[in-house]
């Protein structure tokens, strides 16, 4: 217990007084009920604390009942702000909460790419480039861990893709594109103090992730230095093989059986696992808790006061920076005083957008939605007004391939009259009564029924289904329906069985029609669902959709009525959404709820639309030539409406840049290879076939012209890119390389520019066209310039002059002359200049390159790294 004590020291003398009975039991998680995402039972023979961990994407993860926490932005939105000092605002406020409510381990952030634009937690990824995820990681350990607040970052390695995660996804992915694509986000995190990592459902090259000695041992260890411990996500864990890297098994649920419990221990006593593996395993836990203070500085006995309204604040400035202009014509925005009337359109407007599902839910003590936020902004005198214009999104939007579901206006209750059964045979155990909007259920929203970022979930317990409503056809003509889902499902239309779906295993679809409908008619639908397991461990146990396509010419009400007032205003503003969640990818990049018809409607009515974006995914927003202004808020936590309402008003000049290219349509991610992982559902095999081109590099080496461009964001002033110079102009590829140039703000109001720098390197080596290596966020008042300087250091973890050369397991310096562009997106880059390199020679080099072995220790020496 003397903290003078190095942390490897202390952690071999309690190692050697622990029983091999105590080392398994450290080893195992222990599911606790109530707050916990998971824990370690303490020993308390020993002193040893309990690990007490609480999820943590936006915030930590705390159920009804319990201690609020701050929602924060989501980390694709900070990530937005392309502001490295706000990702330590960020850590502060996540450690300190954890701290006061009593947890001692982060479950997070996350330090995964954002590949594939459907993932269900895109918005918990830090953006599709490297060096901008290494950034905005490298600085959060430090941030989050205070003293006794440890960090577990999430998830190595190359998950990026809810569907089959845990049912045999095959991420095939060669070791180059590893190195330098999705491994730096974790080098970062392990060169920023990271002391605890969670290891990856998915396979690698067909070996799971928790069991990858090449991942957890090879690159995380040996390469990166991690000396910490890994440990398993929920079910990701196949087997008992310690030795191959993972030191802690997450408990398992009912459905499935941990492999460590009841197994280690016998494995050591007869022999077949060595208790050294369980030495070095335990010692690295060990060696983690000390370094982070978990023993010297253990957790409270209750909750203590958390400083609510400072972290509100600190949220707040988080999402004001994360806000990305991505159009602006005719100067709508900012809105000036001859704005007297503001029509806010969206069902959901009155609530953030906020990650949802599992590990996402975090439940603040406060939280305002754009409407709010806008009325409490608006000057006196400036009537602000709401229509909805679609139905609320439930827990089942956006992960159906059918047909839309059927709009509550055109049903005579008003909706779906259902009725929850807790037991399989539709009969007993009711759970719930009650008119949905739709017949859209997804089950597995019951896991996060508390979650108010979707306000329509199953009742918890849901093991089947009936419903029933009356449809009243709006016009005569043809009129399609589509039954989508994964579990068993029957549909009557006017008491005849029209469709049965049985599909445990994946989505399945039946479609029906087109039939012939009379205006006025009105048809009985009855729906029959019921649970059938066989789907990734019973995580997901079911979800089930009536979609329908109906005639073009079928205008929705509400849809008119919000038409309607936005016509009558100065000023609309279209809040548009979508549901995203862990376990579940996005079937679509189109906005649930045609919600683009709505879009389309409003902007028709008033040319003063502005439509504001709360998605984590990059939606396709086929109406951008029809609304002169569009702003992206994210995932924008519990202060996002205020955040908004002060961006829209001027009070904040934006400053976010996007993370992610936004492209203009499904097709060109399939031009660059970048498949659907729901519609390519039964393919478990999942090949990175793009290599090294993820994201704006697969677009530029396709000739696609995306939508908006990877780091795109305008502000309300404007900026100039004058005289950039780099030194040296010729070097041996081991010394910085430095540029400088001019930013001058040359319009009238104060604002901040991210200045970037992106590297083209000479051909013939496989690099991509060009690739981020540099940015500065740089404030500026109107008329001031500043002499901004970007430097490319040959040794940082992401290499910007070498590649991996998979062959002599090295960075290799290239040779010959690079170019480097410095402007304000992927795609605007006024200034150019060119430097060459040289590279050193030496044995076993080879003719134009210089050699760099893997990394050395990054955190220390213990004993059992």
């Amino acid at each position: 217990m003397d903290a003078a004590v190095p942390a490897h020291h202390r952690a071999t003398l309690l190692l050697e007084a622990m029983s091999l009975e105590e080392k398994v039991d450290l080893m195992t998680g222990d599911v606790l009920e109530g707050v916990e995402g998971f824990s370690n039972a303490g020993i308390d023979r020993l002193g040893i604390p309990p690990l007490r961990m609480a999820d943590a994407g936006s915030g930590l993860r705390r159920p009804p009942g319990y201690s609020a926490a701050t929602a924060l932005p989501s980390p694709l939105a900070i990530t937005a702000s392309w502001d490295r000092d706000l990702v330590d605002l960020h850590g502060r406020v996540l450690g300190e909460e954890c701290y006061l409510l009593r947890h001692n381990v982060v479950l997070g952030p996350n330090a995964d790419l954002a590949r594939v634009p459907w993932w269900g937690r895109i918005g918990e990824s830090v953006g599709e480039d490297p060096y901008l995820g290494a950034e905005m990681t490298r600085g959060a350990p430090a941030a989050i861990q205070r003293p006794g607040v440890m960090v577990t970052y999430k998830h190595p390695l190359v998950y990026n893709q809810e569907t089959n995660r845990g049912g045999g996804q095959n991420s095939i992915v060669d070791e180059r594109t590893i190195r330098e694509v999705y491994g730096p986000p974790f080098h970062a995190a392990v060169q920023g103090g990271a002391v605890s990592m969670m290891s990856s459902f998915n396979r690698i090259n067909g070996v799971y992730a928790c069991e990858n000695d090449d991942m957890q041992n090879k690159l995380l260890r040996d390469a990166y230095g991690f000396a910490g411990f890994l440990m398993a996500d929920y079910l990701a864990n196949h087997s008992l093989s310690p030795g191959n890297g993972l030191d802690m098994e997450t408990p398992g649920l009912p459905i499935q059986p941990t492999f460590y419990a009841g197994n280690l221990l016998w494995a050591v006593q007869t022999g077949s696992i060595s208790e050294a593996v369980v030495d070095r395993a335990v010692g690295r836990i060990l060696w983690a808790m000390f370094t982070t203070g978990l023993f010297d500085a253990p957790l409270p006995d209750a909750d203590l006061p958390v400083p609510y309204a400072e972290h509100a604040v600190i949220a707040r400035q988080i999402e004001e920076a994360a806000i990305t202009l991505l159009k602006n014509d005719a100067g709508v925005l900012p809105f000036g005083a001859d704005v007297r009337s503001i029509a806010v359109i969206g069902a959901d407007a009155d609530i953030p957008s906020r990650l949802g599902g599992a590990s996402y839910v975090t439940i603040p003590a406060d939280s305002v939605g754009i409407l709010q936020g806008l009325v409490n902004r608006a000057p006196d005198g400036v009537d602000v007004r709401w229509a909805p214009g679609a139905d609320r999104l439930t827990s089942g939007d956006g992960i159906f391939v059918g047909g839309l579901p059927i709009p509550s206006a055109f049903t005579a209750e008003r909706g779906v009259h259902t009725v929850y059964y807790g037991s399989d045979d539709l009969t007993s155990e009711v759970l719930g009564d009650r008119v949905d909007p739709d017949a859209t259920y997804n089950v597995f929203g019951v896991i996060n029924e508390f979650n108010d970022a979707v306000r329509l979930v199953v009742p918890q317990g849901t093991r089947s289904l009936r419903a029933e409503t009356h449809l009243i056809v709006p016009v005569t003509g043809e009129y399609s329906f589509t039954l989508a889902g994964w579990g068993d499902a029957r549909l009557w239309f006017d008491d005849v069985e029209v469709a049965h779906l049985d599909s445990p295993g994946i989505q399945g679809l039946v479609a029906m029609g087109p039939w012939t409908l009379e205006a006025g008619a009105t048809h009985t639908i009855r729906l029959a669902f019921r649970v059938t397991e066989g789907r990734v461990g019973g995580l997901e146990p079911g979800a089930v959709q009536l979609g329908w396509t109906p005639p073009a010419t079928v205008v929705h009400p509400d849809v008119v009525a919000a038409a309607d007032l936005a016509r009558e205003s100065d000023v609309a503003v279209v809040w548009v959404r979508s549901r995203e969640s862990e376990q579940q990818d996005s079937a679509t990049l189109t906005l649930p709820r045609d919600q683009d018809a709505l879009v389309r409607a409003v902007a028709a009515a008033n040319p003063n639309t502005v439509v504001v974006l709360g998605t984590g995914l990059p939606a396709l927003m086929p109406w951008t030539d029809d609304v002169p202004a569009i702003v992206h808020s994210y995932f924008g936590g519990q202060e996002q409406g205020h955040a908004v309402a002060r961006v829209l008003f001027g009070d904040v000049n934006p400053s976010g840049k996007l993370p992610y290219t936004i492209a203009r349509s499904e097709d060109q991610y399939d031009a660059i290879g970048i498949s659907n992982p729901v519609r390519d559902e039964r393919n478990l095999d999942v090949h990175y076939g793009e290599g090294l081109d993820i994201g704006y590099r697969g677009f530029e080496r396709h000739g696609l012209q995306p939508r908006f461009a990877f780091g795109h964001g305008l502000s309300f002033t404007r900026f100039h890119y004058d005289s950039i110079t780099v030194e040296p102009p010729l070097s041996d590829g081991t010394e910085p390389i430095r540029m400088r140039f001019t930013l001058t703000n040359v319009g009238d109001r104060a604002g901040a520019e991210v200045a970037q720098a992106y590297l083209a390197v000479p051909e013939g080596h496989g690099e991509p066209l060009k690739k981020l290596v540099g940015f500065e966020k740089v404030p500026l008042e109107p008329g001031e310039s500043r002499d901004v300087e970007i430097t490319l250091d040959p040794r940082d973890a992401l290499h910007p002059l070498a590649y991996w050369d998979t062959a002599a397991r090295l960075w290799r310096t290239i040779s010959g002359t690079y170019t480097v562009h410095v402007g304000t997106s992927s795609q605007q880059l006024p200034l150019h200049a060119t430097f060459r390199i040289q590279a050193k020679e030496g044995p076993g080099v080879g003719q134009g390159g210089t050699a760099y072995p893997y990394a050395t220790k990054a955190q220390g020496e213990p004993t059992f790294a």
